[in-house]
């Protein structure tokens, strides 16, 4: 099947394709078409990985028939020190809606076009990590484009909530365990509070983050690109910050919990709770007043940023009791 797929649809339609290097502001443009592009794709997402390695973006888009885009890319390119040069596309291609294609098969099309115009970028390697879902006709196909699977890569997994409901069918969507725990945390009367993003809170946030890695052995987001990329907080690369405190007299700090929200994709990134905080179980109440908040904001979707393993396991634990359409990507391949 794979075969058939690539010799009658895609190939025709890779011929009649071409790369093309844009400008950041083109690239802008053609990501707000996108009706899901994750902030990895982002030109802040670039600007700050440009800021604290030895990188730079370059914007590349996909172009069938000379008219119609199909897909864009952002790029990172890692000079080695051996003088060459390795590119990075993290969550790319991004395909924009066409009536005749789906999404999948832009995305393929848009990968066999720059791996066959790759010269243009003056780039030896280009490691993907495609948003493409894994499965063994994807791999299969992949693997008969010329693509070869990066030995030890792991599908990266994470799990969607669909935000377009109403607030009562979305809290009815939680699985009835974490649904009770939040109906606890809410009858004890913990507060959430959300907090602006300015000098003082990212270096709250910063020094939480740091403390909590610490505590509890796991690596998460390097330091300093967290910092840069709380630098880069806008209206269209927004991060809300929500802190949960105890009931007054004392109202305590119990923890925090951290999100970015770019296109239509509300993304959790950070959630940190002290001791006290996660006996009173606030994670939940925390998780619970971010989504209500991105639905609110305007997002239709909410990323829980990834479902791990290891250290991190007891978190994909309390995430899967939202009850998200679990979403499993392809790795990393090379050509």
């Amino acid at each position: 099947a794979s075969k058939s797929l690539y010799r009658k649809l895609l190939l025709p339609l890779v011929k009649r394709c071409t790369l093309k290097v844009i400008s950041p502001s083109e690239y802008l443009q053609f990501l707000d078409e996108s009706s899901q592009a994750s902030y990895l794709q982002s030109v802040s997402y670039s600007f700050s990985k440009s800021q604290i390695s030895n990188c730079d973006p370059i914007y590349i888009s996909v172009v069938l028939d000379g008219i119609y885009t199909i897909s864009v890319a952002c790029i990172n390119v890692k000079r080695l020190k051996s003088l060459l040069s390795v590119g990075l596309c993290n969550l790319g291609p991004v395909d924009l809606s066409l009536s005749f294609l789906s999404s999948d098969h832009i995305k393929f099309i848009s990968l066999l076009v720059l791996k066959r115009e790759k010269s243009k970028l003056r780039l030896p390697f280009i490691i993907y990590k495609p948003f493409i879902k894994f499965s063994d006709f994807n791999t299969s196909l992949l693997k008969r484009s010329g693509f070869v699977k990066l030995p030890f890569s792991e599908s990266y997994t994470t799990g969607f909530l669909d935000l377009t409901c109403s607030t009562a069918d979305l809290r009815s969507s939680l699985a009835s365990k974490w649904r009770n725990v939040l109906n606890k945390t809410e009858k004890l009367g913990l507060n959430v509070h959300s907090l602006d993003i300015n000098h003082e809170s990212i270096d709250f946030i910063i020094k939480e983050y740091r403390r909590h890695q610490l505590e509890r052995g796991y690596t998460g987001i390097p330091g300093d690109l967290l910092l840069s990329l709380l630098n880069r907080h806008s209206s269209s690369f927004h991060f809300t910050l929500l802190k949960a405190y105890d009931t007054a007299p004392s109202s305590s700090y119990l923890g925090f919990l951290l999100t970015l929200s770019f296109n239509n994709t509300t993304t959790y990134l950070i959630g940190v709770t002290n001791a006290k905080g996660r006996k009173l179980q606030a994670n939940t109440l925390l998780l619970w007043n971010a989504l209500t908040h991105a639905q609110a904001s305007g997002s239709t979707i909410f990323d829980l940023g990834g479902l791990g393993t290891g250290p991190t396991s007891s978190i994909s634990n309390f995430k899967l009791g939202t009850n998200p359409e679990l979403v499993s990507l392809l790795g990393d391949w090379i050509f």
